[in-house]
């Protein structure tokens, strides 16, 4: 019996596109660098999950809110190091004051989207900053 629906038939470009698409996947048709250019990708870039996206006024962030969320995650390199970006450092990035951030980030925690807590950073004394818990803003960002 022949299945005629077109999602199950490969045709020759499609089986071309099939074996291809693994190491297409490795090259530059797919890199950021392509689509982006090397100018705005020389400092790096920032995976953010489209569900984050799409689920933004489901979760009633505004758009300052969400951009403190996203540039909190940009500093989040490793899975088990939480991010501890300084409110300086993201009111410089941003474009706002230090106290607009600390009022982002407050609205943040009241709604329950972040948690923080002290980063003690040994490395230059007196130079402590918050560190956000990123188990809870996916906790968060999870629920339904």
């Amino acid at each position: 019996m022949k299945n005629t629906k077109k999602n199950f038939q490969k045709d020759e470009k499609d089986e071309k596109l099939s074996s291809d698409s693994h190491a297409e996947t490795n090259n530059s048709m797919f890199s950021i660098e392509n689509k982006w250019g090397k100018e705005l990708t020389k400092d790096g870039f920032t995976a953010i999950p489209n569900y984050i996206l799409y689920n933004q006024s489901k979760k009633k962030l505004n758009n300052n809110q969400m951009m403190i969320i996203i540039h909190i995650i940009s500093f989040w390199w490793e899975k088990n190091r939480n991010p501890f970006p300084s409110k300086k450092n993201l009111s410089l990035r941003m474009g706002i004051s230090e106290r607009q951030i600390q009022r982002y980030i407050s609205e943040l925690i009241q709604i329950g989207a972040l948690r923080r807590f002290l980063h003690i950073n040994n490395e230059k004394i007196g130079r402590n900053t918050l560190e956000f818990d990123m188990n809870h803003l996916l906790d968060f960002l999870k629920e339904k």
